[in-house]
């Protein structure tokens, strides 16, 4: 009896490229140009927007690059022109996690148990439901060559047992 012959991706593909520290350093610079430029649009603080008197405002330093430590302030609703890396970390990285406990758990009326016997958190009782941005940055220029403006609301995936 034959048994089937099983490859690797890696086998399949022919091994991966790797690349020379040239060509990382000219695609590195690539990126930094690329996140570099400066893009305009309205600043909006989702978790604390500013109402009633309050400015709504934001104090953060950011540094994507070795080297390039900067510290910016927003108010809620304000013009700005900043680094296009930037407003991509606004849109995509400033977030919290909600979780809900899994179907069929334990426990009463939203009462779950999500420790094991041994004291050891069970992990396999809680899910990340849904992405909540605590920020945005709406570009007011024409942004729909870049991808990484607009939210990314996929949580997180998973696979099913």
């Amino acid at each position: 009896m034959n048994k089937p012959e099983v490859k690797s991706a890696a086998q399949l593909q022919g091994s991966p490229r790797k690349i020379s520290k040239d060509e990382l350093a000219r695609q590195i610079k690539k990126m930094r140009d690329r996140d570099e430029e400066i893009v305009t649009g309205v600043f909006k603080n989702l978790e604390n927007p500013a109402n009633a008197g309050g400015c709504g405002s934001v104090s953060m330093g950011f540094k994507k690059y070795q080297g390039e430590y900067k510290f910016y302030e927003f108010v809620d609703g304000e013009r700005y022109s900043i680094p296009r890396g930037l407003a991509h970390h606004l849109n995509n990285d400033c977030y919290y996690r909600e979780y809900q406990h899994l179907s069929g758990e334990r426990g009463e009326q939203g009462i779950r148990n999500a420790i094991n016997p041994d004291g050891r958190m069970h992990a396999n009782s809680m899910q990340a439901s849904r992405k909540v941005h605590r920020f945005a940055f709406h570009s007011l220029e024409f942004m729909d060559d870049d991808p990484g403006m607009n939210p990314i609301d996929l949580v997180e995936v998973t696979v099913s047992p």
